[in-house]
């Protein structure tokens, strides 16, 4: 049997799978895996991976292909170190490094055009018609990912700063989450600001779920990532191609994206599955 690994590495969790004649043999899950945010971090979740997949299934020594998958795909100098730390430790592996929406896009349309929305820690949006790419976000965070775990969290911290400065009353939501998560005090919750992750921030998405039916600043901060990821998916469709949503928000946003894209489902396989088909 013919194995490939795949490592589908994200901004809060590093998905690994061992495949062997198109199914999965073996998966592990380790932490984030964002090669611009963290290229060291990323790089110990995917070795972990790696190794938990090789000692699981006594394959060590074994040669194949290792598909790897990240998000921070666009740090080009990044990517060139964490291809040549992994071809280093790994010899035996032929490695390819791709952006994590490439993968994604892959498990959905092996061999037909369409398009994919990724909404975890953060947002993109990417599709291929005719052998055009077309990618839309992708940014990062802060100064991208509208609609993204990690920006939920921050617009959240935000209203509590100003909660707390009394520049607009407490809700339900903000009284909640400034307890439960920082115990009211304000040193804590500033101590916590300064060293903030985006993984960090994207925790709160939790907590902010059960809020956004009766919180005025809850439904506030959906209705936003809800216009946002409309804008994506309008371009990145054409308005036409089928699109497949991926990550943990996907669920939250699905029934208010299907109202204007009926031709918008939630992915049937994880994103790894891309691995099978480059």
């Amino acid at each position: 049997m013919s194995y490939v690994i795949g490592i589908d590495s994200g901004g809060t969790k590093t998905h690994g799978v061992l495949l062997g004649n198109n199914n999965i043999i073996s998966e592990v899950f380790n932490g984030p895996g964002n090669i611009h945010n963290n290229l060291e971090l990323a790089y110990s979740s995917i070795s972990q991976s790696i190794d938990q997949l090789i000692e699981k299934n006594k394959i060590d020594g074994v040669k194949m292909k290792a598909m790897v998958g990240v998000a921070g795909f666009a740090d080009f100098d990044n990517r060139i170190k964490l291809q040549n730390m992994l071809t280093n430790k790994y010899p035996q592996l032929d490695f390819k490094i791709i952006s994590d929406c490439y993968m994604a896009y892959k498990s959905s349309y092996p061999d037909s055009d369409g398009a994919i929305l990724i909404c975890g820690t953060g947002v993109v949006g990417y599709s291929i018609k005719r052998n055009q790419e077309s990618r839309i976000g992708g940014w990062g965070f802060p100064q991208g990912d509208i609609g993204g775990g990690a920006w939920i969290g921050l617009e959240i911290c935000k209203l509590i700063c100003k909660a707390i400065d009394n520049i607009i009353p407490w809700s339900l939501m903000l009284e909640s989450i400034y307890k439960e998560q920082f115990s009211a005090d304000k040193d804590t919750f500033f101590t916590w600001l300064l060293s903030a992750s985006p993984k960090d921030f994207g925790k709160l998405v939790e907590p902010f779920v059960s809020y956004v039916d009766c919180d005025i600043y809850a439904s506030g901060i959906l209705m936003a990532g809800v216009t946002e990821l409309k804008n994506i998916v309008r371009i990145i469709t054409y308005n036409q191609l089928p699109i497949t949503i991926f990550g943990g928000l996907s669920n939250l946003y699905l029934p208010y994206l299907q109202r204007d894209f009926s031709n918008l489902s939630i992915a049937k396989q994880s994103a790894v599955f891309g691995a099978i088909h480059m």
